[in-house]
């Protein structure tokens, strides 16, 4: 196990691709296009280089569609491929609590399809 500071861990993964195996934390959500960024071929946070030209397409074709309804199969069709050839692997999910008083509602615990997990955009006081 090599831990390093960020920058050193970007120059030495990012930029030098100089790795076997590596980490990186991040949040994806709420929405399933947050997955692009690890996935797609040309993506930010695509280190391996994975590169899948049928789930690039449907991803894309997903993030295009607004439609809960009409995206749906195009992210089953993907995780699909994802689950086939598993370019990586969740090891954890960061869970959070929150204290809030009963007269607040709309924290990102109660929005989970439309609030990250440090977003108040939906707090309202009831």
């Amino acid at each position: 196990l090599n831990m390093m500071e960020m920058s050193a861990w970007m120059t030495k993964v990012i930029d030098d691709g100089d790795f076997e195996l590596t980490m990186l934390a991040g949040y994806q959500g709420p929405d399933v296009s947050g997955i692009d960024g690890r996935v797609k071929t040309d993506a930010s946070s695509n280190m391996a280089g994975y590169s899948n030209a049928e789930l690039d397409e449907l991803l894309s074709k997903g993030v295009a569609e607004s439609d809960v309804e009409l995206r749906r199969p195009f992210y089953v069709d993907a995780q699909k491929i994802l689950e086939e050839d598993l370019p990586l692997v969740l090891l954890m999910d960061n869970g959070s609590k929150t204290a809030i008083k009963k007269e607040f509602s709309g924290v990102p615990e109660q929005e989970t399809d439309r609030a990250a997990s440090s977003e108040f955009t939906y707090v309202k006081r009831n």
